[in-house]
């Protein structure tokens, strides 16, 4: 295993976990700008509501569900073999740390939903569940992908951004979740990768 590129990726995820940190602080505190940015995201969402979308993001939205990527993960694991199977299982722990840490964000931080959203949710809203949980399930997914020469880098890289993007504006779009919560997730969903990445070296499958 090589480890020149490990001292980086720990830079890397404590920086973003920082950053994640203070930011979650700033939102707990209520910070004007923060708030600015969220009435100005649903304001834009209002003008672009249209029932037909709706109903499109409604299924979309499912693609960062916990319902839909553990199972999905745990399949995986399930016909894997070798090097493929350890690194799904490490890719399972990274959700798993995902999950327990939006959590406990949720619970520091107390933040409301939306008033109005197009979908039944319960729990508070900093930071999105969803979002955190896609950005990790894809981002690990495509490059294990991509390492295992299952899938050109083009294509993981792209579909690694789409994804965790479109599951995001999905969240938004449907008023469950601010832009500030995708932020959030955002900032953690880096932290947790870069720690992934740790034990996911470039040179598994060579």
């Amino acid at each position: 295993m090589k480890h020149h590129h490990h001292g980086l990726y720990i830079a890397i995820s404590a920086s973003s976990l920082a950053i994640f940190l203070l930011f979650s602080y700033l939102v707990l505190r209520g910070h004007a700008t923060f708030s600015g940015l969220d009435d100005w995201w649903i304001q834009l969402n209002d003008s672009i509501v249209n029932r037909y979308l709706i109903d499109i993001f409604k299924v979309i939205t499912y693609l960062g569900s916990t319902l839909v990527l553990f199972p999905a993960a745990l399949m995986i694991f399930y016909i894997a073999r070798n090097a493929l199977k350890r690194h799904v299982a490490i890719l399972l722990g990274s959700m798993l740390l995902s999950t327990i840490s939006v959590n406990m964000a949720k619970l520091i931080v107390g933040k409301d939903r939306p008033f109005a959203g197009f979908l039944e949710v319960s729990g508070y809203s900093y930071p999105s569940g969803h979002a955190s949980l896609a950005f990790v399930f894809y981002w690990g997914l495509f490059l294990i992908l991509c390492r295992r020469r299952a899938m050109s880098k083009g294509w993981a890289v792209l579909l690694a951004i789409m994804f965790p993007v479109v599951v995001s504006f999905s969240r938004t779009y449907l008023q469950v979740h601010y832009l500030t919560d995708i932020f959030g997730s955002f900032f953690l969903s880096v932290s947790i990768f870069f720690l992934f990445l740790i034990f996911v070296p470039e040179d598994t499958y060579r």
